[in-house]
Order: C-alpha cells, then structure tokens, then sequence
C-alpha cells in the first residue's frame, strides 16, 4: 500500500465520524487540520515496509498504521501548547491551538489518543489485539512518549543521560512500536520480537540524534532541547555512528527484510 493509499483510507475514517455526528464538524475539522499538516508519515511508512517484508496485507497494517499516527499528531497538538513548547507554527502552518484556540488543541489531542485505541480495537481480535494495544498503550504512555514528555518539560536537569533517556521515551518508543506490531502480526517469536524492538528503540534514538545534529546552528534559540548544549559535536556523531552499528548488530538475527533494510539505509544517510 502506498503512502497515497494512506492518506485515502484515513481521510475516510475521519468522513465516517464526521458522517455519524454532524454537530460536531467543524471539531472533527480541526482534527483533520492538524492530521493532514505536512507530516512524513514516518512511522507508517515503517510499518508498511516492515509489513510488506512479512507479506502481511496492506488492509491488515493499515490500522495499526493510523493509529501510531493519530498518536504522534496528538503529542504534536499538544506539544505546541503555550503550557509545553508554545509553537505558532510548524511546517510553515499556524498551530492547532493558533488556529483554534487552546480548548480545542487540548480536547483535539485528547480525541486523536482515544480514536487510536478505537481503531485498534475495531480492526484486531484474540491475542493480536492484546498484544497490539498494549504494546501501543506502553510506548505512548507514562514509560514512553508521555513519560519523555514529562521529564522534558518538567526536569530543571540536562545532561547526556537525561537528553538520552528523554529522545528515547519521547521519540524512540513509537519507533518501537512500528517495529514491534508487524512482528506481532506475523507471529514471531519473542527473541525475533526482542530483535525488532532493539531496531525501532535505536533507530528512533538515530533519528533524533540527525535532527539534534541538522538543528546545531539554531542551538542558541532553544538550547534546553538540544543535546549538543551538553556534549560535542564529535561527540554527537559518535553517538550516531554508535547507534547505526547496534541496529546493524540487531539486523543479522533476522530473515532477510529487503525494503525495510533500503528504509533503514535512507535514515542512515539522512542530510539536512
């Protein structure tokens, strides 16, 4: 399934809710402002490879897919909140709580987390089902993103640990999860499990890192959240390289994933 596909299927999820409670449009509206503002679709993009990899059915990944995006657009909504990191804009468009107001971005947020757990609870069964939502529940809770969340906004302390420990739950988490829920789906065993979470936990800490790395220049408009205000820039790309050799340690202990691999290969390469 394509990334156009997608966008086509969520558009319609969002159509059907928007169909069933009509006094409610211009809320569900805003839902899709934010949902449809430019993202790259990373993290179902993952799950689609992953999935292909595992010829699992584009229908079967898809929900799993929306939901772990309906979960990063939320973080999103509520980050930019003037309590968190008091954003206007991003990708060059006024924020959901500049377009809407604060109430709105606080109860968009809250309905973008409840329909992911909808979602997958109205498209998995039996031990799939189980395994999904609490896989999910985990990496975007209080031990994942919320938890980063959390300890970025309020922790007076910065060092390499704690910026660690905060791209780790704040982004590496659902990383893990696009990794982890294929798996899942085609009933692999728990160290084959094990593999794919080490993959999606640093993959999703080297993704971070490149953007720590691409953001050097503007490190003294928002040093707080950039780990280069702690450590050198040497010693950033150390911890890149780090992460690149674990990942590649991780991918040896599984059968052949060709496009994910090509997947893997691009974030390596990433430039600014």
């Amino acid at each position: 399934m394509s990334l156009i596909e997608f966008e086509k299927l969520s558009q319609s999820c969002f159509e059907k809710i928007k169909d069933e409670k009509k006094s409610l449009s211009e809320f569900i509206d805003s839902l899709t402002y934010s949902f449809y503002s430019g993202g790259k679709r990373v993290r179902p993009n993952l799950l689609y490879t992953l999935g292909e990899d595992f010829k699992i059915e584009s229908k079967d990944v898809f929900p799993a897919a929306f939901a772990v995006e309906l979960i990063h657009t939320y973080s999103l909504v509520h980050d930019d909140l003037p309590a968190m990191d008091d954003d206007k804009f991003r990708r060059g468009k006024l924020t959901h709580h500049a377009k809407y107001g604060e109430a709105s971005a606080i109860l968009a947020g809250d309905a973008l987390l409840t329909l992911a757990f909808e979602v997958l609870s109205d498209s998995y069964n039996g031990l799939a089902l189980k395994q999904l939502v609490k896989t999910l529940s985990s990496c975007a809770g209080v031990i994942g993103m919320v938890g980063g969340q959390a300890l970025d906004c309020l922790s007076t302390q910065r060092s390499e640990e704690i910026f660690n420990e905060i791209h780790y739950l704040k982004t590496a988490k659902l990383f893990e999860f696009c990794f982890i829920a294929p798996g899942y789906m085609a009933a692999l065993g728990s160290n084959k499990i094990q593999d794919l979470k080490n993959i999606g936990g640093n993959l999703g800490l080297l993704f971070q890192l490149q953007d720590d790395l691409f953001d050097i220049d503007k490190v003294e408009d928002r040093k707080e959240e950039n780990i280069i205000s702690v450590i050198s820039k040497n010693q950033l790309e150390s911890l890149i390289t780090n992460k690149k050799t674990e990942i590649t340690k991780s991918l040896i202990n599984l059968e052949p994933i060709p496009r994910t691999l090509e997947l893997i290969d691009k974030v390596f390469k990433r430039k600014m």
